[in-house]
C-alpha cells in the first residue's frame, strides 16, 4: 500500500468534526511548500522589476551625478561641480 492510500485509510475512520481540522493542516502545510519551492530572485533582479515600472519623466527629473552632489541633494549645501 502507497503512502497516499494509507492516509486515505485512515481518514476514514476519522469523525466528520476532526476532519476539517486535519483539511486546515493539510491546506497550510501545502502552502508552506508552496512558498518554499518559490525560486530565489536577487535583489538587483528586485529592483530591475521596481525601476521598469517607474515612468521615463520621472527619471528625468533626477539628478544626473548621481552621489557627487549628495550633501547638496540632503543639506542644499554648496555644490562641488
Amino acid at each position: 500500500m502507497t503512502t497516499k492510500e494509507l492516509i486515505i485509510k485512515e481518514l476514514d475512520s476519522i469523525p466528520d468534526p476532526n476532519l476539517t481540522e486535519i483539511l486546515n493542516f493539510i491546506q497550510s502545510l501545502k502552502s508552506t511548500l508552496k512558498s518554499e519551492n518559490q525560486p530565489y530572485k536577487p535583489i538587483w533582479e528586485i529592483a530591475e522589476d521596481i525601476i521598469q515600472e517607474i515612468p521615463e519623466e520621472v527619471f528625468n527629473q533626477l539628478p544626473h551625478d548621481g552621489a557627487e552632489n549628495h550633501d547638496y541633494y540632503l543639506y542644499q549645501n554648496q555644490k562641488l561641480d
